[in-house]
């Protein structure tokens, strides 16, 4: 424990401790409230472990009056830490798109407890696919701008960037032209438009049923009869029975 740090902490940001007071209500987590405000986490240490009935004298802040509120709070806010970790995720997946950012955001519980609410809370589920697509929302609105308006690529000449005075204000900007992606263009396209669409997958299967078509007309009258047979015979629970019944002999046998 440090009571410099203490002191410094409420005479120069009096409002920070209302500030992580009120976050730690949200989740009880006094650590992860201190980051959210942007202080340091080793205040919200010292504060919980303060201990000394007597610094507050001739002060113009009461320390530990602060640590009970802070405890309080902190007590509060794990009833509320759920509904708190599953609004920071959902926030999280809208803006990646990503299950695994998602649970970063808050610190509390892992990919499986949000893959095992999603299943439970029907409209956690909801909030999720929402989420979801959202985020693909940003991605189609970023594909479109980089395929048809382009962005800024800075020139380059011999590894140094160009830059260039402007005539009228006389400030000095980067050369940037726009450049479009061709790439994603043709993405784009086959995604809404079917004259776009690959056709190799038709091509394939196609070329694949010739082929057996053709294997099929140059099999003997003896094997398409154990082809036969091995069709219409009943399902039996051991494939070593099967291989019993299509041997040689039991071939010949059937063809006298």
């Amino acid at each position: 424990m440090n009571d410099g740090n203490l002191r410094t902490f409420f005479s120069l940001y009096p409002r920070k401790v209302d500030e992580l007071i009120t976050e730690t209500e949200k989740h009880g987590d006094p650590i992860f409230a201190a980051k959210n405000i942007g202080i340091s986490d080793l205040w919200a240490k010292d504060l919980l472990a303060f201990d000394d009935p007597t610094a507050d004298i001739n002060l113009e802040y009461d320390i530990l009056a602060a640590k009970e509120r802070l405890l309080q709070a902190k007590e509060k806010g794990l009833s509320n830490r759920p509904h708190h970790a599953k609004a920071l995720f959902t926030e999280a997946l809208a803006l990646h798109a990503s299950p695994t950012e998602a649970t970063a955001a808050q610190p509390w519980y892992d990919r499986a407890y949000f893959d095992a609410l999603r299943v439970k809370d029907p409209k956690f589920d909801a909030k999720w696919i929402e989420a979801h697509e959202a985020a693909v929302d940003s991605l189609r609105l970023e594909a479109w701008r980089r395929a048809v308006e382009g962005v800024d690529e800075p020139q380059v000449y011999k590894g140094q960037f160009q830059y260039q005075k402007d005539p009228f204000t006389g400030e000095t900007k980067l050369v940037a032209l726009k450049k479009r992606s061709d790439t994603m263009l043709l993405t784009l396209l086959k995604r809404y438009d079917d004259a776009f669409q690959d056709k190799i997958h038709t091509e394939t299967t196609h070329t694949i049923d010739l082929q057996a078509s053709r294997a099929l007309t140059q099999i003997s009258t003896e094997d398409l009869q154990v082809l036969q047979r091995y069709i219409d015979a009943p399902q039996l629970p051991d494939p070593d029975i099967i291989d019993v019944e299509v041997k040689e002999e039991d071939v010949d046998s059937g063809s006298d």
